[in-house]
């Protein structure tokens, strides 16, 4: 891409460059970041003055995640999304699954347990999204639905218990 750039008449404040790209707010309107563009300019220019293209030494580079397993590449899948599960279950549901999850048993009660949905969506909630949710079914106003009894959040926790086996 050459470096040629014209007023655009129409909105003073961007720059036409070459094949109609138009350059404001630090983007390309074809999505590519300016940065991006211009780093590969420089490049371009150091590789036509002949000089050694700049690079980080492999051993700075930045390992993989702390929540990736150093060792994933010889661990089975199964083991891995073990892992990822685990690790999901002590951070917990996104809010959407706790939502739902409510939704679900403010509408049909004790009876939404039972379903296969309801189930999965309660096994994975983490131990403190479970004691939110009975909180908040035991608080439930009137106009909202019926608030459960201690004993139907009781049923809750032991679904709960129950499906994590």
């Amino acid at each position: 891409m050459r470096a040629s750039a014209t007023i655009n008449n129409r909105n003073p404040g961007a720059r036409r460059g070459v094949a109609g790209v138009t350059k404001s707010l630090g983007h390309y309107n074809n999505g590519i970041p300016i940065e991006l563009i211009e780093v590969c300019r420089d490049a371009d220019r150091r590789k036509a003055r002949g000089e050694q293209p700049r690079f980080i030494e492999a051993s700075l580079w930045r390992g993989p995640p702390d929540h990736i397993p150093r060792n994933w590449n010889e661990i089975s899948l199964e083991a891995l999304i073990a892992h990822f599960d685990g690790a999901r279950r002590r951070s917990g549901a996104p809010r959407a699954t706790v939502e739902a999850l409510m939704f679900g048993v403010r509408e049909r009660g004790t009876k939404a347990l039972e379903e296969l949905g309801t189930r999965r969506r309660l096994s994975e909630l983490s131990d403190q999204q479970v004691i939110e949710v009975g909180n908040r079914l035991e608080r439930l106003k009137p106009e909202i639905a019926r608030a459960w009894s201690s004993a139907e959040v009781e049923i809750l926790f032991e679904a709960r218990i129950a499906n994590a086996r």
